[in-house]
């Protein structure tokens, strides 16, 4: 569960950056 909050957190993290 808590991998799945991670990889979300993440998803927008990295599209912010490109």
């Amino acid at each position: 569960v808590i991998e799945d909050m991670s990889i979300q957190t993440n998803v927008p993290a990295l599209a912010m950056e490109e």
